[in-house]
């Protein structure tokens, strides 16, 4: 009987000893590079690992005590049989951060960032939208100016106080905006319809823009649509995932009737009313 308790104590002791000569330099090493790899991915990826994250934090720290204990032997011959249980505490720590990797990348516990997690502290806006009426056209380059000596004509707001009327020579018709939508085609929001203006900025900040989703996958200033002359045009403001159109990456392009626009992880489809 005494036989059979002392085989597994040699081998107990063994393991030990195994630990504090190379063993502890390779599980410490081991719980770092895990911890720092779920740390940073999760970072880059946008998403909630709160829990990988602490697990294999607290893996890392176990490790610590024994590689300072291989570092100092006589320390270690001072505290009786603490060395022991450190040493099974960290082969036991070292397993836990090979499982919190292991179910990190199969995604267990994994899921996106709410958008609230990804703001920083908030700069001023990138670029300011208009909201005033369109601005008219530029006149045709075949039109030309009246003489000098032609009499214009004066619009005068007679409501207002003689210093503060407000006097307009010769004012342009504006040019009518044509009927336009991009409407969600996916996620919580689909079938969200949003009638496109003269200037469009379209992010997840409602705060910056005239067209917001709240995707965590989107920029805070993801694209712009603007009315120009040939047409609705779209433009990448330097987004993080770029901007998709009918599945081809594009920094600029005009938007035809039924093309499909992905930013971020949200689509939307363009609709336009072409008049005849």
């Amino acid at each position: 009987m005494p036989a059979l308790i002392w085989l597994p104590l040699v081998d107990v002791l063994a393991l030990v000893l195994a630990w504090y000569r190379w063993g502890v330099a390779v599980g410490l090493a081991v719980t770092v590079v895990t911890t720092l790899w779920i740390f940073f991915d999760s970072q880059r990826r946008q998403v909630q690992a709160t829990v990988w994250r602490v697990v294999s934090l607290l893996a890392a720290l176990v490790v610590v005590p024994g590689a300072v204990l291989s570092l100092a032997p006589d320390l270690a011959s001072a505290l009786g049989q603490a060395p022991v249980v450190l040493a099974l505490l960290g082969f036991l720590a070292v397993a836990v951060a090979f499982l919190c990797l292991l179910l990190y990348t199969l995604g267990v516990g994994v899921s996106l960032a709410a958008p609230a997690d990804l703001l920083s502290p908030e700069p001023e806006p990138l670029f300011t939208t208009v909201a005033s009426a369109p601005a008219p056209p530029p006149p045709p380059a075949a039109v030309t100016p009246p003489p000098i000596s032609q009499p214009h004509t004066q619009v005068v707001d007679l409501s207002r106080p003689l210093d503060d009327r407000t006097r307009v020579l010769n004012p342009a018709p504006e040019r009518p905006l044509p009927l336009a939508w991009l409407v969600v085609m996916n996620g919580p929001r689909a079938g969200k319809a949003f009638r496109l203006q003269e200037l469009n900025d379209i992010g997840r900040d409602s705060r910056y823009n005239t067209i917001s989703v709240e995707d965590p996958t989107m920029s805070r200033q993801h694209a712009r649509v603007r009315l120009e002359k040939e047409g609705f045009v779209i433009y990448d403001l330097a987004s993080a995932n770029g901007v998709l159109v009918n599945g081809q990456r594009e920094q600029r392009r005009k938007l035809e009737n039924g093309d499909r626009i992905t930013l971020g992880q949200t689509v939307f489809g363009f609709m336009i009313v072409k008049e005849e």
